[in-house]
């Protein structure tokens, strides 16, 4: 497994990395004494529309009125006053929107994908949220701090959309076929840096969804055992 990741980045570059890759969630404060911003994880940027008018709120009650999307499809309230901090962070809906999450839900990017795009083989948001949950059941605790700023951008079609080639590990839909049925499937990428000026490379093709979950988490754990002080 070993030989199909291509060369890490030095130690500072990969922690340099990881706070870009996160420096738009959790609290940071602002320019002006008093008032920060607060990063939301939005799980593969899907939101219900009770949960963004419920977002509207929380924004216009704890903060300056404003949200923000951001590049990695999540959500930040501004001009958050410092007495107002805790009562936004005590919110109901931050339990699934976290400032906090963990290396799985802040690492999944997916495109817009079936039904609402003509392209998409299957819906790929659903694929990410599935795609959380077994990485949250097979990848040790003992490997999350190392994870910090993973990247996996998860396509619904050919014109990858969701930018898979740039991920740590990247997905693209794909159908297999067996002797009896048509399967959703994956073709799947590695080690995408864009920072330092490659893209991913593809090491699998047309894997059933199943067998993609497995490879991923494979690669993953090799990443954390990559970045883990020796």
């Amino acid at each position: 497994m070993g030989s199909e990741l291509p060369s890490q980045p030095s130690e500072y570059a990969a922690r340099a990395l990881a706070r870009l890759r996160r420096a738009d969630l959790g609290v940071r404060p602002e320019r002006e004494p008093g008032r920060s911003s607060v990063g939301l994880c939005v799980p593969v940027g899907r939101l219900s529309a009770a949960e963004l008018a419920e977002l509207a709120r929380l924004a216009r009650t704890h903060g300056d009125g404003e949200l923000r999307l951001t590049q990695r499809q999540d959500v930040v309230l501004t001009g958050v006053a410092e007495q107002q901090l805790d009562g936004l962070l005590q919110e109901p809906l931050l339990s699934r929107l976290r400032p906090d999450p963990d290396p799985f839900a802040s690492a999944v990017v997916t495109c817009t994908s079936a039904p609402f795009c003509k392209f998409g083989l299957f819906d790929v948001k659903e694929k990410g949220l599935e795609l959380i949950d077994y990485l949250r059941r097979t990848v040790p605790d003992s490997q999350r701090q190392a994870l910090d700023g993973l990247r996996l951008h998860v396509s619904g079609c050919k014109a990858s959309c969701g930018q898979t080639l740039i991920g740590d590990v990247g997905l693209r839909a794909a159908v297999a076929k067996d002797e009896h049925r048509q399967l959703e499937a994956f073709d799947v990428a590695a080690m995408g840096a864009p920072g330092a000026g490659r893209l991913g490379r593809w090491i699998a093709s047309e894997l059933p969804v199943e067998q993609a979950f497995v490879k991923v988490a494979e690669l993953v754990g090799e990443l954390a055992a990559a970045r883990s002080p020796r």
